[in-house]
């Protein structure tokens, strides 16, 4: 029989991740297999590891950018291998990602400071309510020469100062400080909820922070808690997006108003509510001095583990499907703030933190069965028939028993027509107050025809100054009253 893949044995590991910069770009990765390479990686660097495929699931197709790539997995991730090559062991293959709960840190890539240990060991230290495996680093350790056997310090015998300890340094000439303990004292993870602060954090000028991953020492972000997302388990939820929302409905998201307009002067100049309740039980609209307002509802976040599923990438990204029952919701959250959240009643909350530019070519329907409330803190503009085509017009139609009601509180309302008509019918009153002057030019004829009495009452002085002839025709007499008549 022929030896092929799968009759010749299979050979496993576990190993650390230490890059994902693939220059071919396929999702490859530089594994540290543990067993199989030094932890020195002074004897073993970084870039002397192979890069291991990665297996995708069934959803990704894995040709053609059809499916979800690259690999989600980042540097410190431990995984599970496998060798396409048996005992040979050239050719790796990761087929999944251990989590636990990280105690310590470990850089995975310190250009300035290479590290003696460079991987760390999962070891079962858990407790007996638990299966947990907790992630803490190794001690030092040293290859020996002759056997290859690797040995620790203790093991050894005395080898001499390790790599990377101050008396290493000292007696190699260099001056530069140890890596302690290969914990990154840069983070702070009190600075940043849900990141740590380094110095491979960038201010985009929007009040959000990026990582850069490139030789980044950043993983893993948190301490003594399990690798499973904050938001799934409801756990330090005040240090994540969930606490970051709250905090930004209180700027400039709360009291919002609602349109507020007048009667007319007839009713004594009364104010009334243009936009009515209609039975809603929105507690996200009150009422203040006499007039509506709304506000931005708070998420409804309650998760319980191990309903909400949370997928998360490394700038902030989050996407949540949460089966709480009673909590059920979707969410999408951008890294800057934007999101789209629906309830669990159903309700959606879409919040955009800079522009929003919707296209549609073609028709647009929208249905709103309720009350559509709109504030607009700056202007509005609408541009209609920009084909400039007959037929396309600005219509607006209101049911019966509804009103058009237009207030300006402080300006002027113009209103033009460039080239055209004004037509306007009125199946009822007219009632005008003006409280100034009333100013017309008629370029052409004014013809008025009144079926019913004809009242005009002039409480001050009234000039007439007519160019032409002046004709009058009654059918009935005619009467002029005054203490005095002048005809000049």
């Amino acid at each position: 029989m022929k030896n092929y893949i799968g009759t010749d044995g299979f050979v496993w590991a576990i190993g650390v991740v230490e890059n994902r910069l693939d220059p071919k770009k396929s999702g490859r990765l530089q594994v540290r297999i543990l067993g199989a390479h030094s932890e020195d990686k002074r004897l073993v660097p970084t870039a002397e590891l192979q890069w291991a495929q990665v297996i995708s699931p069934t959803s990704h197709a894995g040709s053609s950018g059809i499916g979800t790539s690259p690999p989600g997995i980042v540097e410190g991730a431990w995984v599970i291998l496998f060798f396409l090559d048996g005992s040979e062991q050239q050719h790796p293959v990761v087929w999944g990602v251990l989590s636990g709960i990280p105690e310590k840190f470990v850089a995975s890539q310190i250009p300035q400071h290479p590290t003696a240990s460079g991987i760390s060991l999962p070891v079962g230290n858990s407790d007996n309510n638990s299966n947990n495996i907790s992630i803490i680093a190794p001690e030092p350790v040293r290859e020996i020469q002759g056997d290859g056997e690797i040995q620790s310090e203790a093991s050894a015998g005395n080898l001499g100062p390790m790599p990377g300890t101050a008396e290493f340094l000292e007696i190699e000439g260099k001056k530069q400080d140890p890596v302690e303990g290969f914990l990154d004292q840069r983070l702070k993870t009190s600075e940043v909820p849900g990141l740590p602060r380094s110095v491979c954090q960038t201010e985009d000028g929007l009040g959000t922070t990026h990582i850069n991953q490139v030789n980044c020492p950043t993983y893993p972000y948190f301490f003594n808690e399990p690798d499973t997302n904050r938001l799934a388990r409801n756990a330090n939820v005040e240090a994540t997006i969930v606490q970051k929302k709250l905090q930004e409905i209180q700027i400039g998201q709360q009291e919002i108003p609602a349109a507020h307009c007048w009667q007319s002067p007839s009713a004594g100049s009364q104010p009334i509510e243009a936009i009515e309740r209609n039975g809603t039980e929105n507690t996200d609209v009150s009422e203040a001095s006499g007039r509506l307002q709304w506000q931005e509802p708070e998420t409804k976040y309650a998760a319980v583990y191990p309903y909400n599923k949370v997928s998360q990438t490394e700038s902030g990204h989050t996407v949540e499907f949460d089966d709480t029952p009673g909590a059920e919701r979707i969410h999408v959250y951008h890294r800057t703030g934007t999101f789209i959240e629906i309830h669990p009643d159903g309700s959606c909350v879409t919040k955009v933190v800079n522009d929003m530019t919707s296209i549609v070519l073609k028709n647009k329907f929208e249905h709103i069965e309720n009350v559509y409330w709109l504030t607009v803190d700056k202007g509005c503009k609408f541009h209609i028939n920009k084909d400039s085509a007959p037929g396309n017009d600005f219509d607006i139609e209101i049911g019966k028993g509804g009103g058009l009601n237009i207030t300006v509180n402080s300006g002027d309302i113009h209103l033009i027509n460039r080239n055209g008509n004004l037509n306007t019918y009125i199946n009822g009153n007219k009632n005008e107050t003006i409280t100034g002057d009333l100013n017309q030019v008629i370029g052409g004829s004014k013809t008025q025809e009144v079926h019913g009495r004809y009242l005009r009452n002039v409480k001050g002085p009234m000039d007439e100054y007519i160019g032409g002839e002046d004709f009058r025709k009654s059918g009935g007499p005619m009467f002029r009253r005054a203490p005095k008549i002048s005809l000049n």
